[in-house]
């Protein structure tokens, strides 16, 4: 007998501790939540406030301190679309509104949609314009953007995100100067030539890749025929750096492609006379072929002291070498 009063009144006592269990306050879930959040278990802490928000029941939520923090744990445990789920009621509360859509565009992010992301920063940011948090983060969302737009060759997308970028910064002075390198690049690539030579020239002037920017710039001048201007920038290359090597090798190039001129002229003039002996309508000891031969002679004197030029920037330049020698043995 002894025996079943015991065990009755161990179920009992179970059922009680239970009981207890099952009957803690709002108040009590709340605060262990808390603790949890304290301690960093958010898997925890957010299990313990869902238990609260049931006691909750249809009423109106009015914690939204509790919610906001559900949010977060929910972020921290990576369960994403709870973290969207709970920042959206925050926001839907106009509670902590800026902080809850950081927290909604980070949730994002990590789901790899940015364009939600930065939809929901561009609405914090027209709620909160002067906030500079809000400025920053946006700022660097669109970077970010630029960058992964940039990764796939996406010229037109890259630049349109940096400029987004540019704007937020305002009058404020730009500190990503691989940014505006960046800008440069991607409007050059995207054949807007005018914006290439723009932020070309804002990164020359806050000396960051200087040399590479006046090469790009040599380079989009030389595409648009301006080659007295593509000179000047590959001068100013050479003036910045004389040994870099693709500065050395354009300069060579553009020298070669002077001269070829030039010995085109010259070699086209004497091509005419020549066929003109094999179809027996010249010979070399008349005027008119003497003429040729002078006036052929004439443009290689001027090609020679051009791939003498290419040749002192790039000794190697087969092109250069064979200008030259033909042009020498052609005007002894």
């Amino acid at each position: 007998m002894k025996s079943l009063f015991f065990v009755l009144l161990l179920v009992v006592s179970v059922l009680v501790v239970n009981a207890q269990e099952v009957e803690k306050s709002f108040a009590e879930l709340k605060n262990e939540g808390n603790a949890a959040l304290t301690n960093k278990e958010f898997p925890k802490a957010l299990e313990l406030f869902e238990k609260a928000l049931v006691k909750w029941g249809d009423q109106p939520v009015v914690d939204s301190t509790m919610i906001y923090n559900m949010g977060y744990c929910a972020l921290s445990a990576k369960n994403y679309e709870k973290a969207v789920k709970y920042f959206d009621q925050v926001i839907a509360m106009n509670a902590m509104k800026i902080n809850a859509m950081f927290g909604k565009a980070d949730a994002f992010r990590a789901m790899s949609n940015n364009a939600e992301s930065i939809k929901t920063l561009e609405l914090a940011s027209t709620i909160a314009p002067a906030d500079a948090k809000v400025t920053t983060k946006l700022t660097s969302a669109y970077t970010s953007e630029g960058n992964n737009a940039i990764k796939n060759k996406e010229f037109p997308k890259a630049l349109e995100f940096y400029e987004k970028a540019l704007a937020k910064i305002g009058d404020k002075p730009i500190v990503d100067t691989s940014m505006i390198y960046n800008m440069g690049y991607c409007a050059m690539s995207a054949k807007n030539y005018e914006k290439a030579h723009k932020y070309f020239d804002q990164v020359i002037a806050m000396n960051y890749k200087k040399v590479n920017a006046l090469v790009n710039k040599a380079d989009i001048y030389r595409i648009t025929k301006n080659n007295a201007e593509s000179l000047k920038a590959l001068e100013a290359a050479y003036a910045v750096k004389a040994d870099d090597p693709k500065v050395l090798s354009k300069l060579a190039t553009y020298y070669v492609g002077e001269a070829n001129s030039f010995y085109a002229k010259g070699s086209a003039i004497i091509n005419k006379v020549n066929d003109q002996i094999k179809a027996g309508k010249l010979k070399t000891t008349e005027e008119p072929y003497k003429q040729a031969e002078k006036l052929a002679a004439e443009e290689f004197k001027q090609a020679l002291p051009l791939a003498e030029k290419a040749l002192s920037f790039d000794p190697a330049n087969a092109g250069a070498k064979q200008i030259k020698t033909v042009c020498a043995q052609a005007i002894k």
